[in-house]
């Protein structure tokens, strides 16, 4: 009996990709990436996910580098005939099988055994059927994944011979490495800033963003940028809205209350909580974060030297102004249109008011900011930019909301979506001009290049980035140094700051307490036995450490409960950082009024600076090299009763003493005592790993990161080891190689560093 068993598949990538559980396969290098006995599946791709380099000229075809092993049995009746080897998925509803990779003119063993036995045969070579239409050098990255059936297909009427088992794949093609930055510019007439994905693409954004080709529209030539560029961006925004839209349990909808933005962003822009968006570990979201996730998306088409094509620009108004009748995100089947809503922050008030009837203002609130993208429709026409926003949905065709996906400049964006009539005088709604530094300027519209973010540890004459920095959801000191004075002395930012300020603050300290997640969920709710520690997520990076302690069964409202949220920063040098981290954390806020009025002095100030909202829901602090927030956060959007709200001065009364009794003066804090491991050559070559490792055992978390992601990548810890981080030479150049190191017991960082210059790979004569 004819019959095909696939015994093994081997891939080679070309581009890294970081699988979901943040493992990085080094390019160039033969994996193995199916096997019958392991589990593969991982969402809707593979554990082993393979990216390659789509081909820079147009007549090269696409030869995805992979092998496919199999035992095939022939009998009689194939002998000397003609076969093509096609792998193929299903695809729509339905599940119909689609071929999409196909090998072609193969024959079988001549004569085939007899009596018929299993034959070893290795295939590879394979191309796209042509029947996906797929032009050789697509412009934009594009993505395959999913349960392939391999088949071989005879060309003369014969029965087909199909392997009864499926295999888990997932191939993607990008024309270049993912971005490595930078997030700052000399000149930039000439640099453009991009994000910092350290030249890894992460298989999150991965699988949101890359299409599929049997997406791309027919009829039509797609490798013109007046075709791909728009579909492209608009395919970005819609997938955004999708992820919110129509609402379900588990995704995110945008926060009705008004508050900070839940996955680390702010009105300028930072570092992105790429994977906790991706697994929603917040409901609620606001219009940066919408922002950020469409800005990370519209980063992804890149030409083949690695340059962002749309060129995207971050776009923070104040204000902004009332809002025409929309739809607003994750709201649109609880609030459809008509009438939708004109009234975002609708929560706030008994009852819920989402559309107030025009011209009444009675609780009614506009946005006092908003921000959103700005991109090159057409990547090639310099100058003429529009709009991507999916916050809100303005009316289209049969009253269906259709957010901002690139169709309308700023100026119509503004017409469309403000309703200016209710504010007569002006003073709530924003112009469409940039903020041209140096001030003082009338525009309202902050962007690169008329505004950025200074700071001294950018070359001479820099400028900083304003947009998403990266997708790690951390924040290194360097990039937060100019965040706490960048609007000047008169900004909401610099009043809230004197508000903070403690007139009798601690001297200059470090702290020495332990400061992990259970410790200090035992001071949290000490004498409260609704308090009950869930988890706790750290991260690190040079120059800080992030611990977030999430505590379940805090009270918010007579019938609804809160998660309670302690986010502490841990910096190696006191004050400064930790300042400039406050700073950060109230540019998070989108609150209906101006941020000075949104914030009060505790009633006994506590550490260097403190606040607390009006509301009793977020409170700060600033203590020696610690930054602490409280945020409490409601189960449900349904309504703003904060009649039994749990008190939070108390809880930071708690930790400010905790941290005050196990103080320390510099010099005598607990810092990680390590030294690097013989981390061997300074220089290597291209293809070569390296491995940096924490030598002793003074540490609660290692990482690694790379100063150039375009010579040398971050792969990540060396598995089967707690105290080594590896990484791959990918490109030529030279890079500093960090080791960041959490002490065990403070989380104080330290930092390591080792420079490597890379060069050409070596030449095979084989």
């Amino acid at each position: 009996m004819a019959a095909l068993v696939i015994s093994t598949i081997h891939a080679t990538p070309t581009l890294s990709t970081r699988n979901s559980a943040g493992h990085v396969d080094p390019p160039n290098t033969a994996l193995l990436v199916w096997d019958p006995l392991t589990n593969y599946v991982d969402g809707t791709g593979s554990t082993k996910p393979v990216t390659f380099t789509t081909p820079s000229t147009n007549p090269t075809p696409y030869s995805p580098s992979f092998s496919l092993a199999t035992l095939a049995t022939f009998t009689s009746q194939y002998a000397g005939q003609t076969f093509d080897v096609e792998g193929s998925l299903p695809i729509g509803l339905n599940g119909a099988y689609v071929t999409i990779l196909r090998n072609t003119a193969n024959v079988p063993p001549t004569p085939p055994p007899n009596p018929p036995v299993p034959v070893p045969r290795t295939f590879s070579g394979f191309q796209f059927d042509a029947g996906l239409n797929l032009a050789n050098s697509c412009p934009v990255p594009f993505r395959f994944a999913g349960d392939f059936r391999w088949s071989l297909v005879f060309h003369q009427p014969l029965p087909a011979i199909t392997a009864a088992q499926t295999t888990r794949l997932e191939f993607s093609y990008a024309r270049a490495a993912a971005s490595a930055g930078p997030s700052y510019t000399v000149n930039p007439l000439v640099t453009q800033t991009k994000v910092d994905l350290s030249g890894v693409y992460p298989i999150g954004l991965v699988r949101q963003f890359f299409p599929s080709p049997l997406e791309f529209p027919q009829g039509v030539n797609f490798s013109q940028s007046t075709i791909y560029g728009p579909w492209f961006a608009a395919r970005v925004v819609q997938q955004v809205w999708a992820w919110g839209n129509p609402h379900a349990v588990g995704k995110p909808q945008y926060d009705a209350y008004g508050g900070a933005s839940f996955y680390n962003m702010t009105k300028y822009g930072g570092g992105f909580e790429l994977d906790n968006w991706l697994r929603v570990s917040q409901l609620y979201c606001n219009c940066y974060d919408l922002a950020a996730i469409i800005q990370l998306g519209i980063s992804l088409l890149l030409d083949s030297a690695g340059h962002e094509l749309p060129a995207s620009r971050w776009v923070f108004q104040q204000p902004n102004g009332y809002i025409n009748q929309s739809l607003l995100y994750g709201w649109a089947e609880a609030h459809p249109y008509p009438p939708g809503v004109n009234n975002p922050f609708f929560l706030n008030y008994t009852p819920n008011n989402p559309y107030v009837l025009p011209p009444s203002l009675v609780n009614r609130e506009p946005f006092y900011n908003h921000c959103w993208i700005e991109v090159l429709p057409d990547p090639f026409v310099i100058g003429t930019r529009t709009v991507l926003d999916a916050s809100t949905g303005v009316p289209g065709l049969n009253n269906i909301g259709v957010p901002e996906k690139g169709t309308r400049s700023r100026t119509v964006y503004k017409t469309v979506h403000i309703d200016t009539a209710a504010d007569p005088t002006g003073g709530d709604t924003g112009n469409i001009n940039n903020y041209v530094l140096p001030p003082p300027s009338l525009g309202n519209c902050f962007t690169n290049y008329d505004y950025y973010i200074g700071s001294s540890t950018f070359p001479p004459n820099a400028k900083g980035r304003v947009g998403v920095w990266n997708a790690d959801g951390i924040n290194p000191p360097a990039l937060l140094a100019g965040m706490a004075t960048m609007e000047g002395p008169e900004s909401e930012i610099a009043i809230l700051l004197k508000k903070a300020h403690n007139p009798h603050p601690p001297h200059p300290v470090f702290n020495n307490a332990t400061t992990k997640g259970k410790e200090l969920s035992v001071v949290i709710s000490e004498g409260n036995d609704n308090l009950v520690f869930q988890k706790s997520e750290m991260k690190i990076t040079e120059g800080a450490t992030v611990l977030k302690v999430i505590i379940d069964g805090a009270r918010y409202a007579e019938i609804e409960g809160a998660s309670l949220t302690a986010e502490i920063h841990v910096f190696n040098k006191t004050l400064v950082p930790a300042r400039a981290a406050f700073a950060y954390g109230l540019n998070k806020y989108n609150v209906p009024r101006r941020l000075s009025e949104y914030f009060t002095a505790l009633s006994t100030p506590l550490g260097d600076y403190s606040l607390i909202d009006i509301h009793g829901e977020t409170l700060h602090v600033v203590w020696g090299n610690l930054y602490f927030w409280l945020r409490l956060i409601p189960k449900g959007l349904v309504g703003r009763d904060r009649s039994a709200i749990e008190p939070l001065e108390p809880i930071a009364k708690r930790l400010t003493d905790y941290f005050a009794a196990h103080s320390a003066q510099p010099g005598h804090q607990h810092t990680p005592d390590f030294h690097l491991g013989a981390p061997g050559s300074a220089s290597v070559r291209v293809g070569e790993a390296v491995v940096l490792s924490a030598a002793g055992d003074d540490y609660a978390l290692v990482n690694g990161s790379s100063s150039n992601g375009a010579a040398v990548i971050y792969a990540g810890r060396k598995e089967g080891t707690d105290n080594e981080v590896q990484f791959y030479a990918v490109g030529e150049g030279e890079a500093e190689l960090s080791l960041n190191v959490a002490h065990k017991k403070t989380l104080i960082p330290a930092t390591k560093k080792w420079k490597v210059t890379v060069a050409a790979a070596a030449v095979s004569f084989e």
